[in-house]
């Protein structure tokens, strides 16, 4: 499953694109120069994509505190593979 802040960040990304970054911008009636809300929005989903990825662990920084323990059940298919052994 993909992240739908990633999901929308591309999407967004995709749109932006298409309209050329000429249009990213506009002008408030005071004659203020800000971005569009398709920009903004794009942002703030990736932010949120930022945290959410410290939290679940997917960068090393975060990774670093988790405790994991080795699986030490048997893998039944390395063993028939690689251990060979002599049919009665």
């Amino acid at each position: 499953m993909a992240y739908p802040g990633l999901v929308l960040r591309l999407h967004l990304t995709r749109y932006l694109n298409r309209l050329g970054p000429l249009k990213w911008y506009c002008v408030t009636e005071s004659g203020y120069r800000r971005t569009i809300p398709e920009l903004q929005v794009r942002d703030r989903a990736f932010q949120v994509l930022l945290k959410l990825g410290t939290r679940f662990g997917l960068d090393p920084s975060s990774r670093a505190g988790l405790g994991v323990v080795a699986d030490k059940s048997p893998n039944f298919v390395e063993e028939f593979l690689f251990k060979p052994r002599v049919i009665e």
